[in-house]
């Protein structure tokens, strides 16, 4: 399975445009392998581009389920980071698009404003970043999520 190839909690397999492993010709799909056994999975990404008309965050475990009833997060779902946004960063995210941090975890803090996912019914698996119709190969490797492994409950 090639997501089982990737370091848990560190690597993104960014798409290739061009490429077999994808659906429909204008939906890309960055795939990570999160393993939130020890740790919550803290994933940093972009919305709302011009670029693209949509991104979700949906996680999925080994057992090709995803976890709590299908939980996952999407445009209107998922919060940008504007609280801690400066004036300048809210003009350039107009341009840029916004940035997001989605936690993945078993712990859910249940805080207001804070994007999490309960993982705790699988909690290792394949998390999946979806871009629908990115106008480049470029913004692909721009929008490229970060990941990495954080401390339970920390936010």
């Amino acid at each position: 399975m090639l997501s089982k190839n990737l370091i848990p909690n560190s690597d993104v397999l960014v798409p290739d445009p061009k490429g077999d492993l994808k659906g429909h010709p204008n939906h890309l799909y960055y795939t990570i392998h999160y393993d939130a056994t020890k740790n919550d999975v803290k994933v940093v990404g972009i919305k709302n581009h011009p670029g693209f008309t949509y991104t979700s965050v949906t996680c999925y475990g080994w057992s090709s389920l995803p976890p709590t009833n299908g939980q996952f997060r999407y445009d209107e779902t998922l919060k940008a980071d504007h609280d801690v946004m400066s004036p300048d960063e809210k003009k350039k995210s107009q341009v840029d698009g916004e940035k997001y941090t989605v936690y993945l975890t078993t712990k859910p803090t249940y805080l207001p404003g804070i994007n999490e996912i309960d993982v705790s019914q699988e909690p290792s698996g394949v998390c999946l970043i979806r871009l629908i119709y990115p106008d480049s190969t470029e913004l692909v490797n721009k929008c490229t999520p970060q990941v990495e492994p954080v401390t339970i409950g920390v936010r």
